[in-house]
């Protein structure tokens, strides 16, 4: 089921759109660390789930998951897809409008984070 967003369009303009997304599908959430790996100390800042976030680096673990840093420099995450395929942490997706502008005096099209599409 695609999760759908509302942010400002110059979230993902510019350097911000080169970045991947990923929405967090743990139910638990994922405490973010201070570096790329689980055995890391952790920040004390927890994204809860179906929060969203930019990745402006991913590094592959010698433990099989992929840490990514996130763009606002907050910590690092990790995506355990590979490992846990049934229940991931993150799922990797991509903006796209989901309809055309709005006309004036309209509410915005939210863009959708769409699940593993352009993969």
């Amino acid at each position: 089921q695609p999760l759908t967003m509302i942010a400002p369009s110059s979230a993902f303009s510019g350097e911000a759109g080169r970045y991947a997304w990923y929405r967090v599908a743990f139910a638990g959430g994922v405490d973010l660390r201070h570096g790329p790996s689980v055995e890391a100390p952790r920040t004390g800042e927890m994204l809860c789930q179906n929060a969203t976030f930019a990745a402006a680096e991913e590094l592959l673990g010698a433990d099989g998951r992929i840490y990514l840093r996130l763009a606002d420099g907050r910590g690092w995450a990790f995506d355990d897809s590979a490992l846990f395929a049934h229940d991931p942490s993150v799922m990797r997706g991509y903006w796209q409008p989901i309809g055309p502008a709005p006309a004036q005096g309209q509410p915005a099209v939210a863009p959708q984070l769409v699940p593993g599409a352009g993969t």
